[in-house]
């Protein structure tokens, strides 16, 4: 096949295809997955259609499918802009333009692809590991400290029911935030699995950010809580908490059996040689 057929062949497939997309995102995401194998004339023709819809229209799993595909094309293409098979970078900027129509930056919705277990910015700034990790952490905590100024703690329960890992949600934004540690805490027994997770990457968060003084106000009530409350808050804290003013722990606690956390020493006894007589 000679490549003037084969660009008849692709305006032809292309034009069905755009005709039967509607408002279905799988349909779109398979489009935009194919605009850098395109021939230039299908590569506008999809871009200007897709630019002619209202991302309003879609329903919410229409539009992440749009906006997940747009966000992988303009991730890998900026990633490796020098490698053979990279767009050029005008035609980058052009689908990026979409990907921000589609994306949004104030809704759960908007941001529940930032809190999933690995993260990959569309807009790589450096190939190094590490400083693309750090900028991801920066843009993970700014995005907590809006959506937190903006919904309050109602936002990051809607973001916690909708991202991948809302553990470290929750983290992000007890590093960022001082002033919910009740409310919070008071969902570390929710029934809720989303919310659970996310109230103990907070208490995480906060004893990294505010260390042993933050953790022992909490623990001097700890007895009154209920014991998966109680074992959620110990079992959030950072393995290094294990190093521990044992003074500051509430034991026995009256809800907690003595298997379901360690005794205030911090080792166990089961097994142990009784004491010798006479002491």
């Amino acid at each position: 096949m000679g490549v003037a057929e084969w660009s008849r062949h692709a305006e032809v497939i292309t034009g069905w295809l755009l005709e039967g997309a509607g408002l279905t995102g799988t349909h779109w995401a398979d489009l935009i997955a194919r605009l850098p194998n395109l021939p230039e004339a299908q590569h506008d023709l999809i871009l200007d259609r897709l630019r002619g819809l209202d991302p309003g229209a879609f329903d919410e799993a229409d539009r992440d499918a749009v906006t997940g595909a747009l966000r992988t094309l303009v991730r890998d293409h900026r990633r490796f802009a020098d490698a053979p098979w990279a767009l050029p970078a005008e035609r980058v900027d052009r689908i990026e333009e979409q990907l921000r129509r589609f994306q949004g930056t104030d809704t759960a919705q908007d941001l529940a692809w930032l809190f999933a277990n690995y993260v990959e910015l569309p807009d790589p700034g450096s190939r190094d590991a590490a400083a693309e990790q750090q900028a991801v952490a920066q843009r993970q905590e700014e995005a907590v400290r809006d959506l937190i100024a903006d919904g309050g703690i109602a936002a990051i329960w809607e973001l916690a029911a909708r991202c991948e890992a809302p553990r470290l949600l929750g983290f992000k934004a007890g590093r960022v935030t001082a002033d919910l540690d009740e409310i919070v805490i008071a969902e570390l027994d929710s029934e809720d699995q989303g919310c659970r997770e996310a109230a103990m990457g907070w208490s995480a968060g906060r004893f990294e950010a505010a260390g042993w003084p933050w953790a022992a106000q909490h623990l001097d009530h700890a007895d009154t809580w209920l014991a998966p409350r109680a074992a959620a808050f110990l079992r959030s804290l950072p393995p290094a908490a294990n190093c521990r003013p044992a003074a500051r722990f509430p034991f026995p606690h009256p809800r907690l059996t003595t298997t379901a956390l360690p005794p205030p020493d911090g080792h166990s006894h089961r097994g142990a040689a009784p004491p010798p007589p006479g002491r």
